[in-house]
C-alpha cells in the first residue's frame, strides 16, 4: 500500500510479499512455505546477505500451489523432515512473486499471495 512504499505497485503486473531474515535469531532455521497459490505465474526467491539470489522455487517446479522448506544457516542440520536450503550468510531476505495475469482476478491472486508466508522453524 502507498503507506509501506513510495511506489505502491513497482510493476504492475506482479504482487509482492517478503520477509527480511536473521537466522541466528530464528534459532538457525526459517520455515517458507506457500499453499494455494493461484493458477498464475509465481515464485519463492531466496537472496542472501549480499542480494545474491541462491535458490528458487516457482509455480512450474510446485504443480501442486505449495512449497514448504526450511532456510537454514551455513554448518546447520535440522532434525526435520522438510527439505533445507542452506542460505551463504545467515541474513537474508525471501521474496515472493505472483504475476497479475488478469486483474479481473486480482483479489483471489492476492489471496493466494496471502497464504506464502516465513517464521522461525519450530518443531512440533
Amino acid at each position: 500500500s502507498a503507506r509501506s512504499r513510495m511506489v505502491v505497485r513497482p510493476s504492475p503486473d506482479l504482487l509482492y510479499a517478503s520477509c527480511a531474515y536473521d537466522l541466528g535469531a530464528a534459532h538457525g532455521a526459517l520455515r517458507v512455505h506457500t499453499r494455494d497459490m493461484p493458477k498464475t505465474y509465481w515464485s519463492v526467491s531466496l537472496f542472501d546477505a549480499d542480494t545474491d539470489n541462491f535458490y528458487v522455487v516457482n509455480d512450474r517446479h510446485a504443480k501442486d500451489g505449495a512449497v514448504d522448506f526450511l532456510v537454514v544457516a551455513p554448518g546447520t542440520h535440522v532434525d526435520s523432515p522438510l527439505p533445507q536450503i542452506v542460505s551463504p550468510t545467515a541474513r537474508g531476505i525471501v521474496l515472493f512473486r505472483t504475476l497479475i495475469n488478469d486483474e479481473t482476478h486480482l483479489a483471489q491472486i492476492d489471496a493466494g499471495r496471502r497464504h506464502a508466508g516465513c517464521a522461525p522453524y519450530a518443531p512440533g
